[in-house]
């Protein structure tokens, strides 16, 4: 049981999370200013961070779904770690001696070798107590390059592969330029 000064309390309802961190600090500036300048200089210089917090989120809600495709059949929790050396955005605590520890990246990736090296950094860092077997994963946008340079147990999740999963309907720009009818 994490000690009371170790937890944190997050909004889970995405409208709340953002209202709370670009609108209600802000609403005298917002009505000073316009909702355009409010826009382009409170909401847009922070957006790319905030939708990064936010697919962090959903990497964690996404890897339920991971486990059933690999027919995972053992008990688990999902969350994350932190302390004042490491955060680690998604772990996968498995009751058969395994740990699936991950990255999430909102932004662009150019290497999946820097990347994995920059997790395997992180891993030294997280207790494993228990000597559980630590899993590699890599939570992505999207991925351009080849997964030739795939370094070797590192399993790469693109966010079209996590809606795949999850059965929701990706936004438009995630098709590929594939157009689906609309009813």
């Amino acid at each position: 049981r994490p000690k009371a000064r170790d937890v944190r309390y997050r909004l889970l309802d995405p409208f709340l999370r953002f209202w709370f961190r670009f609108i209600y600090p802000h609403t005298s500036l917002i009505a000073q200013v316009g909702a355009h300048r409010a826009v382009t200089q409170l909401i847009q210089p922070e957006l790319e961070a905030y939708c990064g917090l936010c697919y962090e989120s959903l990497c964690r809600e996404a890897l339920p779904f991971v486990y059933e495709r690999e027919n995972v059949s053992a008990l688990y929790e999902v969350g994350s770690y932190w302390d004042s050396q490491v955060q680690i955005d998604v772990v996968g605590l498995r009751r058969e001696g395994w740990i699936d520890l991950g990255e999430c990246k909102w932004g662009a990736v150019k290497s999946l070798a820097s990347t994995a090296a920059e997790l395997e950094a992180k891993i030294r860092h997280y207790p494993n107590a228990q000597g559980a077997t630590i899993g590699r994963r890599l939570f992505v946008r999207s991925f351009r390059a080849g997964r030739k340079d795939q370094p070797e147990g590192l399993c790469v999740h693109t966010l079209e592969e996590l809606y795949r999963l999850t059965g929701v309907s990706p936004p438009g720009d995630l098709r590929d330029g594939r157009q689906e009818a609309r009813d």
